[in-house]
């Protein structure tokens, strides 16, 4: 016989049941983080409504893992085993009690970029996945670490940025066994340029050498800046010393032919440099100090000699 309590007992708990998840998905549908859930086989079974905003992609386009991953992630290697994904999680769960997120870069369905923090854990045989959009924060990070390799003078890069160039560049041409170059420049007289023709017109002298330094040194993995008050640098990778040279010469030719007046130099009636050239191809345990003194030698040798001269020297 049907107990009548039994069905209402049960319809009441379907009820609660159905209202339960109703508002969890409100609230999931509320949350400032995308949430999207999965089935053990990979099937995408819910995105909340902020994973639909940040990234564009409906459950129809992405309705597995694998979709989504080939989407969101195109230049990345990614497996399609799901059984390895679980593993991969319920590994990383038992070496950490707390998941900690780790930062992913997406790409949207619109093509556009958004930076994440991304977490993935287990429950009930389900992945939760969890992004956290961190695009401007990103990109204020990104201005405030140019901002502080910049010179506020000129505009190129400064002495704190030369620096770590430099060292970073020497420990890969060490391991590469290849040639780095330093080009050492000064401008000739530059102290009696200010007194003559006052501050503000050797600030601009400083602004026009360093643009075109920057038009010159156009490869990515070179580097051109301002050294030091009246000294500009420039650091290049993986070239040789005839090749150092070449640069070199151009530079000084290009400043020779800016032909910013200088009537009271007793070197031309123009600002001109002098410009110190090395190579070397680091060995193991070589300071990187080696490089910058072999360039200043050659670049007091050059100013020695009557300035507005080029001396090299591998």
């Amino acid at each position: 016989m049907i107990n009548i309590k039994d069905i209402d007992g049960h319809k009441q708990i379907s009820d609660d049941l159905l209202e339960t998840k109703e508002r969890l998905q409100a609230i999931m549908d509320a949350s400032p983080v995308a949430i999207s859930w999965a089935d053990f086989e990979g099937n995408i079974e819910y995105n909340n409504r902020k994973h639909f905003e940040l990234f564009g992609y409906t459950i129809e386009e992405i309705p597995t893992i694998q979709e989504w991953r080939r989407l969101a992630y195109p230049n990345s290697a990614y497996r399609d085993s799901i059984p390895l994904l679980f593993n991969a999680i319920t590994e990383a769960q038992k070496k950490y009690k707390e998941m900690t997120p780790i930062e992913a870069t997406i790409t949207c369905k619109d093509g556009s970029i958004c930076h994440v923090t991304q977490m993935g854990t287990l429950v009930s045989n389900r992945i939760l996945a969890i992004y956290n959009d961190i695009t401007e924060l990103k990109h204020y990070q990104t201005f405030l670490e140019n901002l502080s390799a910049t010179d506020g003078l000129t505009g190129i890069s400064n002495r704190r940025r030369f620096d770590d160039f430099l060292e970073q560049e020497w420990r890969r041409a060490m391991r590469s066994r290849t040639p780095l170059s330093l080009i050492l420049m000064d401008i000739d007289l530059f102290k009696e340029f200010n007194d003559n023709y006052g501050h503000l017109a050797g600030d601009d002298c400083l602004r026009q050498l360093a643009q075109c330094l920057a038009g010159i040194i156009r490869r990515s993995i070179d580097l051109a800046a301002r050294y030091g008050g009246e000294e500009f640098a420039c650091i290049l990778p993986d070239t040789d010393f005839d090749g150092a040279m070449w640069v070199a010469n151009r530079i000084q030719q290009k400043i020779n032919d800016m032909n910013i007046p200088y009537a009271f130099s007793p070197v031309a009636n123009h600002v001109t440099i002098s410009i110190g050239v090395t190579t070397l191809i680091p060995e193991p345990g070589q300071p990187f100090l080696d490089l910058l003194q072999n360039a200043d030698k050659l670049l007091y040798m050059a100013k020695q000699e009557g300035r507005n001269q080029i001396r090299g020297r591998l």
